[in-house]
């Protein structure tokens, strides 16, 4: 078994305290920074929401024969405020349902 000499030694453990060192510095780096913050052209989107409400009738087509078709949603600002949670329900003569949406904001 080779003995390692005491230059070998130092040298490993100065290597192992720089690497320890990058490390510990990159993760107080990373710490300090904040979470995404949105951009200001986002707070164009501030109109949309609230709940909405739609009554309309729709008239025939290729589709179905149209009739009545009422729709009630609620648009929210999901957590940080990059994007909508935007459920809606929709009542129609042909078809009934519940639909959700993700409105991704950065998409102006």
């Amino acid at each position: 078994m080779a003995s390692v000499s005491f230059k070998e030694n130092k040298m490993r453990r100065n290597t192992f305290a720089l690497g320890l060192i990058v490390v510990l510095m990159s993760v107080a780096a990373v710490a300090q920074m904040g979470p995404p913050v949105p951009g200001p052209e986002l707070k164009k989107l501030d109109y949309f929401p609230g709940t909405w409400s739609l009554d309309a009738t729709i008239g025939s087509g290729p589709w179905g024969g149209g009739g009545k078709f009422t729709a009630t949603d609620r648009a929210e600002w999901m957590k940080g405020g990059f994007f909508f949670d935007y459920p809606w329900r929709v009542l129609a003569a042909a078809r009934n349902g519940r639909f959700r949406y993700l409105a991704l904001g950065q998409e102006l």
